[in-house]
């Protein structure tokens, strides 16, 4: 008899950043069609949070499931920081694996 009373259903870690992004995609895609947002584009990694149509609380929430999701704290102004899907997963995926960040290079100045 099995005695597991659940099945664990966490997503491995990632092992790069293009994979904190596709998570950041599919996490922005799904959460949008649950809204009902007028947002239909398919979320590229160069698109930004203001050009998807994120408002402040749903930069704050998609940080807060990041947390959960990756098991790290993150600064309610990340998504306000790295304004980009692949800037910010570039900055969650140092977070997570503790290597450091060029700032410079992500955001591009």
């Amino acid at each position: 008899m099995n005695t597991q009373s659940h099945l664990n259903t966490q997503k491995p870690s990632p092992v790069h950043a293009g994979e904190v992004a596709e998570r950041i995609k599919m996490r922005l895609t799904k959460n949008l069609a649950e809204q009902g947002h007028a947002f239909k584009e398919k979320i590229t990694d160069d698109m930004s949070f203001d050009y998807i149509g994120l408002d402040s609380l749903a930069r704050v929430e998609m940080l807060g499931e990041l947390e959960k999701e990756f098991s790290i704290r993150l600064d309610p102004t990340a998504a306000y920081d790295f304004v980009t899907v692949r800037a910010l997963a570039e900055f969650v995926w140092s977070e997570i694996s503790g290597t450091p960040l060029d700032t410079k290079t992500i955001l591009g100045v």
